[in-house]
């Protein structure tokens, strides 16, 4: 967490996939960042082409243009709505990599103080030097097994959650991580 308070704004290239009920998702987008919470998603999966804004100086709602060629065309979505929100209820607000690193610390410090013998937390290093950590917790009566990787400036780079057979369910990826670069205002109130 403490290398987040050095992170004022960021763009990555964003991949999400879930698996659930037999049914697979994928999202593909360019993501932007801007503190405090300025947040645009530039998607090429699975609708290219699809602009989403949220900055909540401007508005609480989020703001999407679902068209490109229809720039006028833009709808607004609470951020419980179901056309923004991820399969598992994750909402654009709490989809950047702070809240991310939150709620890794949040349930890796549940985990440690619970102390269970029977919960495994491993540390490793990959051969890029990337640093992975492996944990699971029991949530809602399911067993979920986490496994972060951080770069080496220890920054999130992939999360994936697999069901207690190992089976994989969610998997995060944010790639070319550019941290600090300068993104204009505009970014955020303008399609």
């Amino acid at each position: 967490m403490s290398r987040w308070k050095e992170v004022r704004s960021y763009q990555c290239a964003y991949q999400a996939k879930t698996f659930y009920e037999g049914k697979q998702t994928e999202s593909l987008m360019r993501y932007s960042y801007l503190s405090p919470n300025k947040i645009r998603m530039d998607i090429e999966k699975p609708k290219k082409g699809a602009v989403l804004i949220y900055n909540p100086e401007v508005s609480n709602l989020v703001k999407v243009r679902p068209f490109p060629k229809l720039k006028f065309f833009v709808l607004n979505y609470a951020l419980n709505d179901k056309k923004v929100s991820s399969d598992s209820g994750g909402t654009v607000d709490r989809s950047d990599l702070n809240h991310r690193a939150e709620t890794i610390c949040q349930l890796l410090q549940k985990r440690i103080n619970k102390g269970s013998r029977d919960s495994l937390l491993i540390l490793s290093t990959d051969q890029q030097g990337l640093k992975k950590i492996s944990f699971d917790n029991l949530e809602n009566g399911k067993l979920i097994k986490r496994s972060v990787t951080l770069d080496q400036n220890h920054l999130i780079r992939k999360i994936e959650l697999f069901e207690e057979t190992g089976k994989l369910i969610e998997s995060y990826e944010w790639k070319n991580l550019e941290i600090n670069p300068d993104l204009n205002l505009e970014l955020f109130e303008k399609f």
